[in-house]
């Protein structure tokens, strides 16, 4: 069931030392069935340092309106204090979204955000989760375990990925230092997504408020995904973002159940690819701005899950 991956969560929120007292706010039914599960875990851990200047308050979203329950000083809750979103699946994203976004406005130490299931065609995407699931799958929970996927880690601690939607046109842009990316605004990638026919997406890497990085990508064949572009600001770099988007073009591909990624590269960033497990393929190589491109290519090896996804008929 999901103990083991609550106990998973436990023992890596420990290891991120987090210097701040935490606020656990459960995200509907759903995430005060998770907040329960992680207090029994908690109970069994005596001096943990997570039990320390812990307090609890619940969240819920009604008519597009975040309500916080068992608080009379939001501002105290949360301000310099880890709050930790809890809820049982993601489904649009939307209304997790607007939670954190509204609890962003207290300026808190950091928000982590987790959910065990997550569908593939959210708008938000938690720092840690277990599965990404398709639209019309149904969770079967077995009793295999399956150790948590964390987008952070203790460098950039609850940072998260939205998809590009109409609310981020006017966020400020970011500069990767190719010519031919940074000239695209954000206005061009949304128009891309919208009448692509090719499923193409764009994600936002955010972490405290800001846009450090991005990443588009589009089904290139049905079991292909093809990596448009992916950038990590000049500002951020050697920080760790690039792997975070890495690893969910890996997880998102394979959501979509494809088999193998490919994508263009600029010559300077052929090792950072080949040190993902991509391939160059000999004689495939194109110009573009004054920059030339060479294709590469990673195949995707699927492992046990330790969820059983069904289908719904």
């Amino acid at each position: 069931m999901l103990r083991s991956q609550i106990s998973s969560l436990v023992e890596r929120l420990l290891h991120f030392d987090i210097k701040a007292p935490i606020l656990w706010c459960p995200i509907s039914a759903g995430g005060k069935e998770i907040l329960n599960i992680i207090a029994m875990t908690l109970k069994r851990k005596r001096g943990c340092a997570l039990l320390k200047n812990s307090s609890f308050i619940s969240v819920d979203v009604s008519d597009d309106s975040v309500i916080f329950y068992g608080s009379n000083d939001l501002k105290r809750d949360i301000n310099h204090n880890c709050v930790i979103l809890l809820d049982l699946v993601i489904n649009s994203g939307y209304a997790f979204k607007q939670v954190t976004d509204e609890v962003s406005k207290y300026h808190p130490y950091a928000i982590i955000t987790y959910a065990p299931f997550v569908r593939n065609n959210t708008v938000f995407v938690p720092s840690i989760f277990e599965s990404v699931i398709g639209e019309k799958d149904r969770i079967v929970l077995e009793g295999a375990s399956k150790a948590s996927t964390f987008l952070t880690n203790t460098n950039h601690i609850g940072v998260s990925l939205k998809r590009l939607t109409s609310k981020d046109l006017k966020s400020r842009k970011i500069s990767c230092g190719v010519k031919s990316m940074d000239k695209i605004t954000w206005a061009d990638r949304f128009y891309d997504m919208v009448n692509s026919t090719e499923s193409r997406v764009t994600y936002l890497l955010i972490n405290h408020e800001v846009i450090v990085g991005y990443l588009t990508c589009h089904l290139h064949r049905s079991d292909c995904m093809m990596l448009d572009e992916i950038a990590v600001s000049k500002k951020y770099l050697g920080m760790g973002y690039g792997g975070v988007l890495m690893k969910w073009l890996d997880i998102y591909s394979r959501s979509k159940d494809c088999v193998s990624i490919v994508l263009w590269s600029i010559h300077e960033q052929i090792p950072f690819y080949k040190k993902a497990g991509y391939k160059l393929i000999p004689g495939e190589s194109m110009s573009l701005d004054g920059e030339t491109y060479f294709l590469m290519l990673a195949r995707l090896v699927y492992e046990p899950q330790g969820f059983m996804v069904g289908w719904l008929p």
